[in-house]
């Protein structure tokens, strides 16, 4: 009997850190700024062409895009095993496009509560063992590894312009 509680005790003690292992401390959001456009030719694109080549490289990863009433930003939108959604919004020109945090649901997306940003040092800076600053967006991890397969998709379909 003393050896199956044992047991009991082992297996419950497995599962509480197998629990604790898939809740992901959150990360601080990396938003992708001024991203210049480049093409393989070199050449210079218009806007549309832009613009077309981010919904193409979206589509492939299975991002869904609308465009503002006024044709100046797309907002993409990605929702994971019916759990996780992510909206960005993808301002762009000619020249240049961006992909910002919009709007999340079941991302445990909150501003750090750390401490001033003054008082972190360089190397602590974004490192979730040492804190954040104060008001930094912090989001699951699963995000940034998820607006970043976006990135390479765009920067893939913008070099066969």
């Amino acid at each position: 009997m003393k050896a199956f509680r044992t047991f009991l005790g082992f297996l419950a003690a497995g599962l509480f850190f197998c629990s604790a292992a898939h809740a992901r401390e959150p990360v601080p959001v990396v938003n992708h700024i001024d991203v210049p456009v480049m093409t393989s030719s070199g050449q210079s694109v218009t806007a549309d062409k832009v613009r077309d080549a981010i919904i193409k490289g979206a589509e492939k990863k299975d991002w869904k895009v609308t465009q503002s009433p006024n044709g100046e930003l797309l907002s993409a939108k990605l929702v994971v095993r019916n759990k996780h959604t992510v909206v960005v919004s993808i301002p762009y020109s000619a020249e240049r496009f961006s992909i910002k945090y919009q709007d999340s649901i079941n991302m445990n997306y909150k501003l750090s509560d750390g401490p001033p940003a003054s008082q972190v040092g360089y190397m602590q800076y974004n490192s979730p063992s040492q804190g954040t600053p104060a008001g930094t967006p912090l989001i699951h991890p699963g995000y940034n590894s998820w607006v970043n397969s976006l990135l390479m998709s765009i920067k893939d379909e913008l070099k066969v312009l």
